[in-house]
């Protein structure tokens, strides 16, 4: 005799029968603690918040170096660094750091941290979700990189208006700073949710 079940019931056997898997996040910042500053501050607390709330969070940001550009102490010159806290997984990208602090070395900067963090950023299980945050303007490029080639969704977190700086600084909106723009935009259209 054959048993039929409702699908509430289908439901709650499939729950009894599989243990619940935490859902996992990726996040590419310029930022991050023990560095000081506002964007650190605010993605600190929001880390914090994903790990209180079982997601199991992974982070890519640069070796601690802002705003004298130097390495804090405690970490040394490496390519890479791992650090785990619990549900808190933190790969650390060697950062490019040049004495000029022009416009050009910045961009070489942030252009360097880009292919690194896309690289980082498919290693270790597969996220569901994968975040960018801005003020670094390459960070997006690289989090629409990683959500392409692992299938996840892309999400794009907006701070600050960065690449509208050089246009600023100038009596109109310089070629590079307009293609910058039209970049971003795309890849906004690209994502699951800006914010």
């Amino acid at each position: 005799m054959s048993t039929r079940f409702s699908l509430s019931e289908r439901q709650a056997h499939r729950s009894r029968s599989s243990p619940t898997q935490k859902k996992r996040v990726t996040i590419i910042s310029f930022h991050f603690p023990p560095e000081i500053g506002a964007p650190s501050k605010r993605l600190d607390s929001f880390v914090t918040a994903l790990t209180q709330n079982g997601y199991l969070t992974h982070i890519v940001p640069r070796l601690p170096n802002y705003p004298k550009g130097e390495l804090y102490p405690g970490y040394t010159k490496r390519f890479l660094t791992q650090e785990t806290k619990g549900d808190l997984r933190i790969t650390r990208t060697w950062p490019l750091l040049f004495e000029k602090h022009t416009l050009f070395w910045r961009s070489m900067s942030e252009v360097w941290f880009m292919s690194m963090a896309s690289m980082c950023a498919l290693t270790g299980p597969r996220p569901s979700i994968i975040v960018a945050t801005c003020p670094s303007v390459f960070s997006p490029f690289a989090g629409w990189i990683a959500s392409v080639a692992r299938r996840s969704r892309f999400v794009l977190e907006i701070r600050d208006l960065t690449w509208k700086y050089a246009a600023a600084l100038s009596d109109r909106t310089s070629l590079p700073a307009r293609l910058m723009e039209r970049a971003i935009l795309a890849i906004a259209r690209r994502a699951a949710l800006v914010v």
